[in-house]
């Protein structure tokens, strides 16, 4: 991703646990919380899954929620590889091949504006 504008979301096929597949699911980081006691595993992160990209964006509900941690890159410098703390994030979940069964190695990054 470098220094690029972090994507608004992933997209990609999710089956909740109710059973529905949503074909396209619209994935979005919906909050972080970064443990300063520890230096591996210090960001845990909550993905909201929605049925569509277009549900997020018309306020709609989640279909599902799935957490994950990751390692936060010390960046001392304004730009450069480790990004902010979301790209961090993103570039992360991309790269996960189990985060609570899923594997978002397949999905596809979406930089559409929230109209919220």
């Amino acid at each position: 991703m470098g220094t690029a504008a972090p994507p608004l979301g992933i997209i990609m096929s999710h089956t909740s646990p109710h059973g529905f597949t949503a074909s396209s699911a619209f994935h979005i980081v919906d909050l972080m919380r970064l443990d300063n006691k520890v230096t591996s595993g210090n960001v845990r992160a909550w993905i909201n899954v929605y049925n569509s990209q277009s549900d997020y964006s018309n306020g709609k509900d989640p279909i599902d929620r799935l957490e994950f941690t990751f390692t936060l890159a010390k960046n001392t410098s304004k730009s450069g590889a480790a990004g902010d703390i979301l790209e961090q994030c993103y570039t992360a979940l991309v790269a996960s091949s189990d985060v609570d069964g899923t594997d978002y190695a397949g999905g596809s990054t979406s930089t559409a504006t929230d109209s919220r």
